[in-house]
């Protein structure tokens, strides 16, 4: 089957560029890895959402990997990142710290895991850094989760970013059989655009590129200004104070 490969500037005409992309675990490990997103078939995809059952729950000391059972053949590894509320560091300054202590991170997980959460720690959202009460996400728990995709050496990770508990199995084979149709219609189906279509949005890539510099070349026209402005005034007032000086000397 013929799958059209598209550059960046068409992604914003994808149905799954932009979305919460209902995927399997199975399917997740069959994405492949592109420079800044991930691809199905030729799909453009960023964000994914999924649902299953909690088979294990593991805490590392940078965060919590949660491991999701959709039925698939395959299990999803969900990732909530951990902030310390001991200190006063900011959300930026602990990941620094994330990436900084990488490799010691990694030793950890290869062992199994390692320390535990608590101990005034709250877990946060990858992208929108809000924080995530995920107390109730033990093994067991049915739950949905919406995430962006990381890599963990070869294995495809859910960061996530928002979940939901579901009530009964009842709510997870609705989640399901959306997520079936969802494949059959737009998943399984490769990608395509008309000549016509790539040519146009390569043309509104050009104004957004254009409009981009203009507005850059605004931005520094102002700050050209307003350091021209603060110069006169320097230049005023320092003259004022020469002239000060000048009296003080006369007198």
């Amino acid at each position: 089957m013929e799958t059209p490969s598209y550059p960046a500037y068409c992604f914003k005409a994808s149905p799954t560029h932009f979305t919460w992309v209902k995927i399997s675990a199975l399917d997740l490990q069959n994405l492949k890895r592109g420079i800044g997103v991930y691809y199905y078939l030729n799909h453009p995809i960023r964000y994914v959402y999924l649902a299953g059952l909690i088979v294990s729950r593991t805490e590392a000391p940078w965060h919590t990997i949660l491991t999701l059972d959709d039925s698939s053949g395959e299990t999803a590894e969900v990732v909530i990142k951990k902030q310390s509320m001991q200190s006063n560091e900011t959300v930026e300054q602990v990941e620094q710290e994330e990436k900084e202590q990488e490799g010691y991170e990694k030793e950890v997980e290869e062992e199994g895991g390692g320390g535990g959460g608590g101990g005034g720690e709250v877990h946060i959202s990858t992208t929108e850094k809000s924080i995530l009460d995920i107390s109730k996400l033990e093994v067991g728990v049915l739950v949905k989760i919406k995430g962006s995709i990381t890599t963990f050496r070869t294995i495809n990770r859910v960061q996530m970013e928002r979940f939901e508990i579901l009530a009964d199995t009842n709510e997870e084979m609705c989640f399901l059989r959306d997520r079936t149709r969802y494949f059959v219609e737009v998943l399984s189906v490769p990608w395509k655009l008309s000549a016509e279509e790539v040519a146009q949005l390569h043309r509104e890539a050009e104004q957004d590129e254009e409009e981009l510099q203009a507005k850059r070349k605004r931005a520094e026209r102002r700050v050209k200004k307003r350091a021209r402005l603060e110069e006169r005034e320097r230049r005023v007032i320092l003259k004022a104070y020469e002239r000060r000086q000048s009296s003080y000397s006369i007198i």
